[in-house]
């Protein structure tokens, strides 16, 4: 009787292995992988950190004044670590963070990607608000914290104008991390560990006499710690022993 369990095989074609993944199956599974994810949530914190340290550098309000002739009006160009200073310090919390999460395992890296969510999220609380220019006191304020209110007119109107982009720039940075930390929370005790070698070898009873091949005391020459114990009552470990009669 003939099996029609498979299908026949068309002659000069090559046998098909039922065993063997389709690619498809190969690649989903490769992009769910633990080690993929851990790279994925360490390039978006990463990424973000360095989002809200570049932004904190970069012009977020520019304040203009008159003042009393024959002066030159002022003029300032504040960046974000001068008005919202609490930015690069998120930021540099971030990349701590990111090397943190090689260092740890399991439950610390629990810990650490709860602090870096809640440093994403103060970043984006703290950035949004910069969007907006501030009012004539908070902006006359920043003038006088910069040292330049000096002879301004009674009632002399501040000017301020807001560069909205690096703000935003720094809120995007703020939800990466948010994102990266949320990820390592939710996902972080399938992800693989720093490798074995990287780890101090554990100590085993047999570790300290010298194993067979291994280089040690010649016949008839004092073991270390004898010769340690000679030097501490005084006499010299390298003479011949008397009690062998000079050999």
């Amino acid at each position: 009787m003939i099996d029609q369990s498979e299908p026949p095989s068309v002659p000069g074609e090559p046998p098909r292995d039922a065993s063997a993944p389709t690619d498809r199956g190969a690649a989903a599974a490769t992009a769910g992988s633990p080690g993929r994810e851990l790279g994925q949530v360490l390039a978006a914190c990463a990424g973000g950190a360095a989002m809200a340290l570049l932004a904190s550098g970069r012009v977020w309000l520019r304040l203009t004044a008159p003042r009393t002739p024959p002066l030159p009006g002022l003029s300032a160009a504040l960046t974000g670590r001068d008005v919202e200073p609490l930015v690069p310090a998120l930021a540099v919390v971030g990349l701590a963070g990111v090397v943190a999460l090689l260092a740890t395992r399991r439950w610390g890296r629990v810990l650490v990607g709860a602090l870096l969510a809640a440093a994403g999220l103060a970043l984006v609380i703290r950035s949004m608000p910069h969007l907006a220019a501030p009012s004539a006191g908070h902006a006359r304020a920043l003038l006088m914290d910069q040292g330049r209110a000096t002879g301004e007119p009674p009632g002399t109107t501040v000017t301020a104008t807001a560069s909205r982009g690096w703000p935003v720039v720094a809120a995007l940075g703020g939800l990466a991390l948010l994102a990266g930390g949320l990820g390592t929370v939710l996902r972080c005790r399938r992800w693989p560990g720093m490798p074995a070698r990287y780890d101090r070898p554990a100590a085993t009873p047999g570790s300290v006499e010298p194993r067979a091949g291994t280089d040690g005391p010649e016949p008839g020459e004092p073991a270390a710690g004898a010769a340690w114990e000679a030097l501490d009552r005084g006499e010299d470990p390298t003479l011949a022993d008397p009690d062998r009669g000079g050999e």
